[in-house]
């Protein structure tokens, strides 16, 4: 019997629960450009039970829109773009920065457990992305971030719930990786000193 094709459901996952050290959000206007065309991948089953099907995970454009919800919640003001911007267009714009986040790796992955009468899809997802804020002057701030997810379902009688577990585990997976995002952005030093009223 030919195999089909279960695509992996990716909602919008946001953290709104990143810890700041600081009382207010970062201060300044800055630009935000996010890619997140890498976080696509098509997944089979380890094993052999549901190896015969197919499995598109894309998180791709949840990954862009929770991206930019979550940092609008940490920086003063957020400007959304298509494309980087030079640091000259950015002192045209009056801008404190570019914000340009992009995404690295998605590792996904499931095998089915047999029991007695049932099967269970359980799910990994490893992600990884990259963080950048480049002021007028040169960068000020850059790291790599990553996240692991893990979820299971009932795979169902023709390994459909695979795909749920799938869905879920990369929601996980990218929550946390943004949540980190989120944190390390927040609570950097020399970014709230970039963006100090003495500062050049």
């Amino acid at each position: 019997m030919a195999g089909c094709t279960y695509i992996a459901p990716v909602s919008v996952a946001p953290n709104m629960d990143v810890v700041s050290s600081y009382g207010e959000k970062l201060p300044g206007s800055y630009l935000l450009y996010v890619e997140g065309d890498q976080f696509a991948q098509m997944v089979e089953a380890t094993g052999y039970a549901c190896a015969a099907h197919a499995y598109p995970v894309d998180a791709g454009t949840a990954f862009r829109n929770s991206t930019v919800q979550t940092i609008q919640q940490l920086v003063d003001s957020v400007q959304v773009v298509e494309q980087p911007v030079s640091a000259s267009e950015l002192a045209a714009q009056g801008k404190m920065g570019m914000i340009i986040v992009d995404a690295q790796s998605l590792q996904a992955r499931f095998v089915v457990l047999r029991g007695f009468g049932s099967a269970t899809a359980d799910a990994n997802v490893d992600m990884a992305a990259t963080i950048s804020v480049d002021g007028r002057n040169g960068r000020l701030f850059g790291t790599t971030v990553e996240g692991s997810g893990n979820a299971q379902s009932d795979a169902g009688v023709m390994c459909g719930g695979a795909a749920t577990a799938l869905g879920e585990a990369t929601q996980t997976a990218m929550n946390k990786l943004i949540g980190e995002m989120g944190d390390r952005l927040s609570n950097s030093t020399r970014l709230r000193e970039a963006a100090s009223p003495g500062a050049k």
